[in-house]
C-alpha cells in the first residue's frame, strides 16, 4: 500500500503547513519564556 499520494497535506514541505506549525511552536515557546521570566522576577 503506497502512502506517497494518499496524504498530501501530511508532508512537511506542504505550502504553508510547516510554516504555520513552526510559527505556532515558536509563539508557544516565546509565551512560555515570557511567563517564566515574569514569574521568576
Amino acid at each position: 500500500m503506497p502512502h506517497d499520494d494518499q496524504d498530501p497535506d501530511d508532508r512537511d514541505d506542504a505550502p504553508g503547513g510547516g510554516a504555520l506549525i513552526a510559527i505556532g511552536v515558536i509563539a508557544i515557546l516565546v509565551i512560555i519564556g515570557f511567563i517564566v521570566s515574569v514569574s521568576d522576577g
